[in-house]
């Protein structure tokens, strides 16, 4: 197993960093506009989609499954308040939904392995304040957090993995952002919502020019949906590769 001392560098291909890009809701702009983009251009992503969406929508889903894209549980996003808590939801109501979402992801997608989870933006809080960690982590091996930072990749909490919540950001700011994950050798995050609409949207430039500047750098930066970066990560912890 590596020591975390300089483990920065080694991600793949002596990579400097890592970047997963995931959206949330399984908005109709996600299949409609971001998967497209991101095929072009050879970069997958990750979309956590509420089982609403997923029903409706189920072959488009599929599809994007078969290209390699990841389609996450986000079964609590539709439900959390602008602040990303649950008031009126007990942990019994969380752990029942976090299961059926899962079943139903295992349904309609079976030839996709392994997915992970996306927590709302904000704080992960039920009703009287508990903590819905209490009833996910039992039963989801890898979550994309919705609190604020970057990710060291021999320490990082893979069942809490930190964002960077990309809401009304430039083009500039985005690639900056990008910019800051390779030179820290960390795994960047971002969480997009609306992608050219929405109240918590990016405009679809900027989206396009972040798209455009990771296509551009490849040979430096491993970009890759959620649950396959933590797992290459578990794997090297658990000192199954020597290195990345």
């Amino acid at each position: 197993m590596l020591r975390s001392e300089g483990f920065e560098r080694h991600w793949p291909e002596n990579r400097r960093g890592a970047i997963s890009l995931t959206y949330d809701g399984g908005l109709p702009e996600h299949f409609e506009i971001v998967g497209p983009d991101l095929s072009r251009r050879g970069l997958r992503g990750t979309f956590y989609v509420t089982p609403r969406a997923l029903v409706q929508n189920a072959p488009i889903w599929r599809g994007l499954a078969m290209q390699g894209h990841e389609i996450g549980n986000g079964c609590l996003i539709d439900a959390a308040m602008g602040d990303g808590s649950l008031p009126r939801w007990t942990l019994e109501m969380v752990s029942l939904e976090v299961d059926s979402a899962q079943e139903a992801l295992a349904e309609i997608l079976p030839g996709q392995v392994a997915h992970s989870f996306g927590y709302p933006w904000g704080y992960s809080r039920a009703a009287g304040g508990s903590d819905i960690r209490e009833v996910v982590d039992p039963q989801i091996e890898v979550a994309r957090a919705g609190t604020d930072g970057m990710n060291a990749p021999g320490s990082c909490d893979l069942q809490f993995l930190r964002c960077m919540m990309a809401d009304s950001w430039t083009g500039a700011e985005l690639v900056r952002m990008a910019e800051a994950t390779l030179d820290s050798g960390k795994w960047g995050i971002f969480a997009f919502e609306g992608v050219g609409s929405g109240l918590r949207g990016v405009d679809h430039a900027a989206h396009t020019m972040l798209l455009n500047w990771l296509a551009s750098v490849q040979p430096q930066v491993w970009v890759d949906p959620v649950i396959t970066v933590a797992g290459s990560l578990r794997s090297l912890r658990r000192g199954q590769l020597r290195v990345l």
